[in-house]
């Protein structure tokens, strides 16, 4: 079997983006052991994973596009019909609902989806989940702060609420960018919880990562998502991939309070079982397959009709 995967060889942003291409090529491997993965060239069924693009039009019909294919610096800069991925791509995926809802503003996705003029698909990627474990070792710090871009005062403010409501527990701050993997899986397996700050992510691997290690997680969430002067108001999330047994949602409003609930309850979560059994490389990429396989159909049967 030759799955086409493409991507843009000359240029790879750290963190997220890259994470999932060699995720992809691991849970392939481990899913088709003999499967042959051609870079850049079309296969049986093909998979386009990046961000930037080359020209859209040189990839085959039935190619998917994703995670998150059109850009969200494009939105309130570009027409629907001038964005190439829009006007050319008949297979779109997305890893959170949260992200088509705030590229309708721009982009006619779920009219398309309704047309049948393109298939519009949920995926989420995995982690390493042979790496990412619990550990058999005592908790010896009580919690951790993951945070991506907020202002240092609203760190503040949760270490303040904290220090005088619950004196005496011990944490430590992780930043984004700013850590390589050793460092988040020590940390999460040696704390009783994390803290999470974030603001949005159109998926969250940190999170998955984090939870894999039986690290459970009180997350803060903001209700708008703003971008090019333009405010999405609803559900916009630090962590997509998501059950009840991995901790506590929150938002800005009411963090205080539900901070209490989560912490009475906190024995009861089990966030690495959800993980394990859901988003390992095998069975992102099993996810994935389904989902090419479906569009080079789909391309077929359109072509013999």
């Amino acid at each position: 079997m030759e799955i086409g995967l493409w991507i843009h060889t000359g240029h790879f942003a750290a963190g997220g983006p890259t994470a999932v291409i060699i995720g992809v090529l691991i849970g392939i491997k481990k899913l088709l052991p003999n499967a042959i993965i051609l870079i850049n060239e079309p296969g049986w069924f093909n998979i386009q994973l990046f961000g930037i693009y080359q020209d859209v039009r040189m990839y085959p019909k039935n190619t998917i596009f994703g995670p998150n294919p059109i850009p969200l610096s494009y939105v309130g800069m570009k027409d629907a019909n001038e964005d190439l991925v829009w006007s050319h791509a008949n297979h779109l995926t997305f890893s959170a609902m949260w992200v088509i809802n705030w590229l309708e503003q721009k982009f006619p996705i779920r009219k398309a989806k309704n047309d049948k003029t393109k298939t519009v698909n949920l995926w989420e990627s995995g982690i390493d989940t042979d790496y990412f474990t619990p550990s058999l070792e005592p908790k010896t710090q009580d919690f951790f702060i993951y945070y991506k871009s907020q202002r240092m005062a609203d760190i503040e403010n949760i270490w303040s609420v904290i220090f005088h409501n619950f004196y005496g527990m011990t944490g430590t701050v992780v930043c984004y960018h700013f850590y390589k993997p050793a460092m988040l899986k020590d940390v999460a397996q040696k704390s009783k919880f994390c803290i999470m700050l974030d603001n949005e992510e159109t998926q969250g691997l940190a999170a998955l990562e984090i939870m894999a290690c039986n690290c459970p997680i009180f997350c803060i969430d903001r209700t708008y998502y703003r971008s090019n002067n333009k405010v999405m108001e609803g559900t916009v999330t630090s962590i997509v991939s998501w059950s009840p047994e991995c901790g506590l949602k929150s938002t800005e409003e009411v963090w205080k309070s539900d901070f209490e609930t989560f912490l009475s309850n906190l024995s009861s979560y089990t966030p690495a079982k959800f993980v394990h059994e859901n988003y390992s490389y095998k069975e992102a990429a099993r996810k994935l397959i389904s989902i090419a396989l479906k569009a080079r159909d789909l391309e077929q049967e359109t072509e013999q009709s």
